[in-house]
């Protein structure tokens, strides 16, 4: 196995929390003191975070997410894979969403479900 990242590609495994942060702080742009600071702390919270010795708490994350622009839900639980009714599935990829909440064809789609 190569320990070699391709050209491009942010270094990060996206199956954990830490990684996961990395790979979206990287995406942005931003040093680990950059991002310290946007959140009220200092690099080296950020670089514990990312090697998986401390993780941040809920209220950090909330933060996190909205400096790195991706969801609480994709730092906490990574990609998931989403069916739709016809059985097609998607990936949402980082940076698509800013919060938590779903999309308007989501919520159509529920209401449908639910009979509404």
């Amino acid at each position: 196995m190569s320990a070699v990242a391709k050209v491009g590609q942010p270094k990060g495994d996206v199956r954990t929390l830490a990684g996961r942060i990395r790979i979206a702080r990287e995406r942005k742009g931003l040093s680990t003191k950059e991002l310290g600071a946007a959140v009220g702390v200092g690099d080296r919270a950020v670089r514990w975070w990312e090697a998986g010795k401390t993780a941040p708490t809920l209220s950090r994350l909330r933060e996190i997410s909205r400096v790195l622009v991706v969801s609480v839900g994709w730092l906490l639980e990574g990609p998931a894979v989403i069916r739709d009714e016809d059985g097609g599935a998607s990936t949402p990829q980082v940076g698509a969403a800013a919060n938590d909440s779903p999309s308007e064809p989501q919520q159509e789609s529920a209401a449908r479900q639910a009979g509404v």
